[in-house]
C-alpha cells in the first residue's frame, strides 16, 4: 500500500466512525421522538458498518503493526465494541432494555474507541 492508498484508507475509516456515530445518535433520539422511524434500518446499518470497521482494522494492522504501536492498540480495542453486541440479540425484543443497553452499553463503547482511534489517526490525514 503506497503512502496515498493509506492516507484514502485512514480518512474514509476516519469519517465512517463520525458517520456511525451520527446513525447511534439517530437511533438514540428514536426513542423520544416518533418521527425519527427509520431507527431498525439505520441501526442495521450500523452493524454492517461494523462489519466494514472490523474488516479494515485487519487491513490496517497488517501494514501499521510495526510502525506505530500505539495505533495497533487502538484498533485492537474494537474488539470491547464487539464483545458488546454479545447482549444484543435478547435485548432487542425488549424495548426498554434495549434503548438502556443502546444508551448506558454499546453507545460508550463505540465512542471511547473511537474518540482513541480518531486521535491516533489524525496525524496520519491531517498532513
Amino acid at each position: 500500500m503506497n503512502e496515498y492508498e493509506r492516507f484514502e484508507l485512514y480518512h474514509f475509516y476516519y469519517h465512517l466512525l463520525n458517520t456511525v456515530q451520527e446513525g447511534l445518535d439517530y437511533v438514540l433520539e428514536s426513542f423520544h421522538c416518533l418521527e425519527l422511524n427509520e431507527a431498525e434500518k439505520v441501526f442495521s446499518d450500523i452493524m454492517r458498518a461494523f462489519y466494514h470497521i472490523d474488516s479494515s482494522n485487519v487491513l490496517i494492522l497488517d501494514k501499521t503493526a510495526e510502525e506505530d504501536p500505539q495505533l495497533t492498540l487502538q484498533i485492537r480495542r474494537f474488539d470491547e465494541v464487539i464483545n458488546e453486541l454479545d447482549h444484543l440479540e435478547f435485548m432487542y425484543f425488549q424495548p426498554l432494555t434495549y434503548e438502556t443497553y443502546l444508551k448506558d452499553r454499546l453507545a460508550p463503547a463505540f465512542i471511547s474507541w473511537r474518540e482513541g482511534i480518531q486521535t491516533r489517526l489524525q496525524p496520519y490525514i491531517l498532513h
